[in-house]
């Protein structure tokens, strides 16, 4: 988050399902709205995952249809 300095005030962070935290906020570029997700997970087995995902030019509609689909995430630790 320090990269990228968001509003604390906006930032949700939410359970996105069994073993996953999702980390919500918009991010503005002079008058463009860039909408922001972080999905964190990790185990006891000392591993841990971090994925960003963005989206430019969300209508109001399509931006809380997009905070909406990251409830529910659940992030597999089953590695070969």
């Amino acid at each position: 988050m320090s990269r990228y300095k968001p509003d604390l005030a906006t930032v949700q962070i939410n359970p996105a399902g069994a073993n996953a935290w999702v980390l919500l906020y918009v991010f503005k570029i002079g008058s463009v709205e860039q909408l922001k997700a972080h999905v964190f997970s990790g185990n006891d087995k000392g591993r841990c995952l971090e994925i960003h995902m963005s989206r430019l030019g969300a209508t109001l509609e399509q931006r809380e249809a997009w905070f909406r689909s990251f409830r529910g995430i659940t992030v597999s630790d089953e590695i070969e």
